[in-house]
């Protein structure tokens, strides 16, 4: 199954914006079958919400954090 996760939105420089997005930040894109992946910066949309707990310490370009929060969460 592929999963879809951005970290949190750095803020815009005062008097620069985009309509639609939160601010600047990454993207983590994986397969949880095959661990498959894809890591980019860019813009994070403004419909983003999650409550995934990340470990921020542990977050590299590799998922592992990501899908380790996603793993504990579906325990919960």
């Amino acid at each position: 199954m592929l999963w879809r996760w951005f970290d949190r939105p750095r803020p815009f420089s005062q008097g620069e914006g985009f309509p639609g997005f939160k601010g600047r930040g990454g993207q983590w894109q994986w397969c949880s079958s095959c661990y498959a992946f894809e890591h980019y910066s860019g813009l994070v949309p403004d419909w983003w919400e999650c409550d995934l707990l990340v470990d921020f310490a542990a977050l590299t370009h590799k998922p592992e954090a990501t899908e380790v929060a996603r793993l504990a969460h579906n325990r919960e």
